[in-house]
């Protein structure tokens, strides 16, 4: 009897474990059509929509998208996806690289997802500065030897190397070899792509674009048009787990000339609006160069933040529409503690987020963070 009496107390404490977010609902600031309007919308004009989804900080493996990828596949109904991988090796040789393309053809829909995994680029480095502190595991707590391999050494370690001008263009380089491979993918005027960046990936993503954008300017006019072409056709940013604020902060050493320095976003509208022009009155885009830019953040999610327009562009060149997207990835414990690794890497596998960017909002404009009340003047 006292055991039967438990049972329903035992199912109680555990349901209070597992509560879920402290907010579980999903704040959208600013609507949008989403992927299955855009996929219609491509292939209505003979074109093909195209996802690039790049990773950010920590080690990943090849196929760390597939879930999203597959998903997406299956709730468009596109069919069994056929996927070819290419290899991309530095100058000595050493992989460090690898791109997945990623095919869905159904009838008269068709959809090309390109998975960008450029972990080989650091991997070994951090192996070998980590090798010694790696010896202390075994006297770790298990929470704490995870969030110090995989969100310390393995997360934070990208973040370092790549604010390190010397490496930098090591971790560039795979990510401009995708750029390429995209371009010389039969990219048409009617196509459209999407690009999905995740946590440090973003910021990797758009200053890659805009190195090659410049070399190409001044060395191949040719594939520096249609670098700017791809630009235009560009429909949404998404960007996951954002660290923009705290990555700008090492683009100077004043912290007040941040403003005066136009963000890597920034310059990526400049080349949108460089292809508006070369189109020119007398022969207009296809549609009109509508830019969604989607910030998505988990609360608890300490590697995110959430964004303001001026973390992205000081002038809103073109036509954008920005707003920040709240989810929830990981369980929240007796309101006390998010598993931060969760948080941080559960957003290609959340189902509501796939659903959210498959479907789009029709939600009328708002804001999910309010602004601080005023302080209260002392009385005199």
């Amino acid at each position: 009897m006292v055991l039967k009496r438990s049972v329903p107390l035992l199912l109680c404490a555990i349901a209070a474990f597992q509560t879920g977010c402290r907010s579980t609902r999903t704040c959208v600031e600013q609507p949008f059509p989403g992927l299955k309007e855009e996929l219609i919308q491509a292939n209505t004009n003979g074109g093909r929509l195209r996802l690039l989804i790049v990773h950010g900080m920590s080690n990943h493996t090849q196929g760390y998208s597939s879930n999203f990828v597959d998903t997406i596949g299956r709730k468009l109904k596109l069919g069994t996806p056929v996927r070819q991988i290419q290899t991309f090796t530095n100058s000595e040789g050493a992989t460090n690289g690898f791109l997945t393309r990623i095919d869905f053809t159904n009838q008269n829909r068709n959809l090309r997802a390109y998975e960008l995994t450029w972990s080989p680029v650091t991997q070994s480095e951090k192996s070998n500065r980590f090798e010694f502190d790696s010896r202390l595991d075994k006297r770790r707590a298990s929470l704490n030897r995870r969030m110090k391999s995989e969100l310390l050494n393995d997360g934070f370690g990208d973040a370092v190397l790549y604010l390190n001008e010397n490496f930098k263009p090591k971790i560039q380089a795979p990510v401009t070899n995708a750029i390429f491979s995209i371009l010389g993918d039969g990219f048409a005027p009617a196509d459209q792509l999407i690009i999905i960046t995740h946590s440090l990936g973003s910021k990797v993503t758009f200053d890659s674009l805009n190195v090659l954008a410049e070399r190409l300017r001044r060395e191949d006019r040719q594939q520096a048009a249609a670098m700017t072409n791809l630009a235009l056709h560009t429909t949404y940013l998404v960007m996951l787990a954002n660290q923009v604020p705290l990555l700008r902060l090492g683009d100077t050493n004043v912290v007040a000339d941040m403003q005066r320095k136009p963000s890597a976003v920034q310059q990526f509208l400049q080349m949108r609006q460089q292809g508006v022009e070369q189109h020119g009155p007398e022969r207009p885009p296809a549609r009109s160069p509508l830019l969604q830019v989607i910030a998505v953040t988990d609360a608890n999610d300490l590697l995110s933040y959430p964004l303001r327009e001026g973390d992205l562009f000081s002038d809103s060149i073109g036509e954008i529409e920005f707003g920040n997207v709240l989810i929830c990835n990981a369980p929240v414990f007796l309101h006390w503690v998010a598993n931060p690794v969760k948080a941080h890497e559960g957003y290609f596998d959340n189902p509501k987020l796939i659903k959210l960017l498959l479907k789009g909002s029709r939600t009328k404009p708002k804001s999910c963070i309010k602004e601080p009340k005023p302080a209260k003047e002392e009385s005199e």
